[in-house]
């Protein structure tokens, strides 16, 4: 047995408020099932991770869903860590990020004071934001939320943003995207610092999908919350000529723009242009297709004024990382029930 399977890891996460309990509690879950693991395989050694729940002055946190939340020390202990967590934010939007990461200055104070050679980091979603804001992703690739990529990419120009990754794993700094990317994260991390058959007897247990590698497959083309009405109402016009040869000096002139006020205008606010936006929308509209109904790919295409079902293909898969057929399967109502199949995708 390797010597890294027999140290006792202290784990800290450093939480801010109001914490996603939901990812929060599943990082929890996972580093103490790996705990039992461990002794029921063998009994004669430690449990490999020893966890806290740190936050500022120890204070009561809040959840997304207003539950209490205790915390068991305080951010110091961080120094005593050999594993530094830091969870997700409540926070959905960029106003609500900006606006947590205001409350944050000793979090952010306590990150910038840890040196990465004596422990390591990682962070899932909005809890990516503190780690670039204490330095330690300038120069790294990194990701977070999927759709507050953009707005993470432009606060933090040093950091060389992923957006599609699920993961991204440093030996001394690792990041995963929205929610439940933390469960593909601490997996990764089980594996490291004890063994790959420990996760992997995780993953048995908790029912964990460990194949998972990329985000874009639940993209949206334009986030809820994006609230410039002129991007949207672009958006709603290429959404109701999806099936025609829709011509984007078309979408400028409703507008009353030039097309090249279009450009900068879907470059500010996604960070893409709008002929690529368009894509993505015939992409989430397959996508629905797929989900909804029994249409074979051929009929989705005509309905989303597509005409090479080879191309289709080629863009569907760099969208969301499958083939329209895996797609309907995972993700299509009943597509678990015995002798269904997804003929025609």
């Amino acid at each position: 047995m390797s010597a890294k399977s027999d140290k006792v890891w202290t784990v800290a996460l450093l939480q801010a408020n109001p914490a996603m309990a939901g990812s929060l509690f599943s990082v929890l879950d996972i580093l103490e099932t790996a705990n039992r693991i461990a002794r029921l395989t063998r009994p004669q050694r430690a449990a490999p991770f020893r966890v806290r729940l740190l936050a500022d002055r120890a204070d009561e946190l809040q959840s997304f869903s207003s539950q209490p939340i205790r915390p068991t020390g305080d951010l110091e202990e961080a120094f005593d860590a050999d594993l530094v967590l830091v969870p997700a934010i409540a926070a959905f939007t960029p106003q609500e990020v900006e606006r947590a990461l205001d409350s944050c200055g000793a979090l952010i104070g306590v990150l910038r004071r840890l040196d990465t050679d004596s422990c390591r980091l990682a962070a899932w979603c909005t809890g990516n934001y503190l780690l670039a804001e204490a330095g330690h992703l300038d120069g790294r690739h990194a990701t977070t939320a999927w759709w507050l990529c953009e707005h993470f990419r432009r606060r933090y120009p040093r950091v060389i943003v992923d957006e599609d990754s699920l993961v991204i794993h440093d030996p001394r700094v690792s990041s995963s995207g929205t929610g439940n990317g933390a469960q593909d994260l601490l997996l990764k991390l089980v594996s490291d610092l004890t063994t790959a058959r420990l996760a992997g007897l995780v993953a048995h247990y908790m029912l964990m999908d460990t194949g998972r590698t990329s985000q874009a497959i639940y993209r949206l083309p334009l986030p809820l919350h994006n609230p410039d009405p002129v991007l949207r109402r672009a958006i709603n016009k290429m959404r109701r000529e999806l099936h025609g040869e829709l011509r984007m000096e078309a979408v400028a002139a409703d507008l009353n723009l030039s097309p090249r006020s279009l450009v900068r205008l879907f470059n500010r606010e996604l960070g893409r242009s709008p002929q690529a936006c368009l894509q993505e929308l015939r992409v989430q509209e397959a996508r629905r297709l797929l989900e909804e109904t029994e249409l074979p790919l051929e009929q989705i295409l005509e309905r989303i004024g597509y005409r090479d079902p080879s191309s289709f293909r080629r863009l569907f898969g760099r969208v969301t990382s499958c083939t329209p057929a895996e797609y309907r399967r995972r993700f299509r109502p009943g597509a678990f029930d015995a002798g269904e199949g997804a003929e025609g995708a």
